[in-house]
């Protein structure tokens, strides 16, 4: 940890590497659980588990998934390839298969329903889990506001529960808002980039809604959805968002190999670390004084000491 002075304020830093993951295949999704310090590590030829940086279990995957959920109220993972999801229990022995009439382009666990959103070409699938969480099965779809063209590579789902949830659609250069439970969207917000969007996320204490793009822009956009400021200093795509361990902050990340950390009050930016690989994405919860990124052949777990702290000087 380093200090700095400025003016009447002492700013600490304090974000250090806790442990690195090498891995010899390509990695294709983490799951991070921070409490229990739990690292399931997907990559090309199966599935990894790690706690407190030491390797537990390797399971070999017989299935080309892209992603890998965990069902949390359920005690499943469900792996995602191109046209299947997959059931599989805590030994990652598979329970059931289903498969989707169209590809899958993203796929992500909704937390407060217990359900499996997809999206496709034009649409969004909701799937339940049935029987126990021993069969997973299209629920109903949406596409209202959708083109069969509109393709949706990014999703992310307000932190409520109920029908008052909100999910927020990249959709090229703009965003899509749907009410999931009433199949509707409520706001079309076209062109708001100007370059296609990579990320979104809901930073629900301000009610502000986050964007970042390919080009590296960060937009933040209040509850009437004007924007607010833009955060510039990513020179590659936006790979993540996510509300920060604390305060008024979020974290970013992105293939420019940084992770940077920007303060909501102050409208700046007052972290930047510099990774040795492109960043594919990141996970972050509040109140956890941990979080995870992961490169193509790299896991790093980040302690947070004190990032930011403003005590007066007397004298």
């Amino acid at each position: 940890s380093d200090s700095v002075m400025d003016g009447d304020r002492t700013i600490r830093h304090g974000i250090l590497i806790d442990y690195e993951i090498q891995v010899q295949e390509t990695v294709q999704s983490v799951l991070y659980e921070p409490q229990s310090d739990k690292v399931a590590l997907l990559h090309s030829e199966g599935c990894c588990l790690y706690q407190e940086s030491c390797l537990k279990d390797n399971f070999f995957l017989d299935s080309n998934f892209n992603n890998l959920l965990f069902a949390e109220q359920h005690g499943v993972y469900v792996g995602v390839s191109s046209h299947h999801l997959t059931l599989m229990n805590a030994n990652f022995n598979i329970i059931y298969e289903a498969k989707s009439d169209t590809e899958i382009l993203s796929s992500t666990f909704n937390h407060c329903s217990g359900h499996v959103i997809t999206s496709s070409p034009g649409k969004l699938t909701v799937w339940m889990f049935r029987q126990g969480a021993k069969v997973i099965t299209p629920s109903y779809t949406v596409d209202d506001g959708l083109s069969p063209s509109d393709e949706i590579h990014n999703l992310h789902l307000e932190d409520v529960p109920g029908r008052a949830q909100r999910s927020f659609a990249g959709v090229g250069c703009g965003i899509k808002i749907f009410l999931l439970e009433e199949g509707k969207m409520i706001m079309d917000l076209k062109n708001i980039h100007m370059h296609p969007i990579t990320v979104t996320h809901f930073f629900r204490p301000l009610g502000f809604l986050i964007t970042g793009a390919k080009d590296g822009a960060i937009k933040v956009w209040n509850n009437l959805w004007q924007l607010q400021w833009t955060f510039i200093g990513h020179c590659g795509p936006v790979t993540a968002i996510s509300s920060f361990c604390y305060g008024p902050m979020i974290v970013s990340s992105s293939l420019d190999a940084t992770i940077r950390v920007w303060n909501l009050h102050m409208q700046d930016q007052i972290e930047v670390i510099q990774h040795a690989f492109p960043i594919q994405a990141l996970h972050c919860k509040p109140g956890n004084y941990s979080f995870l990124s992961y490169s193509k052949k790299m896991v790093t777990v980040w302690k947070v000491r004190k990032l930011y702290s403003q005590t007066a000087i007397i004298g």
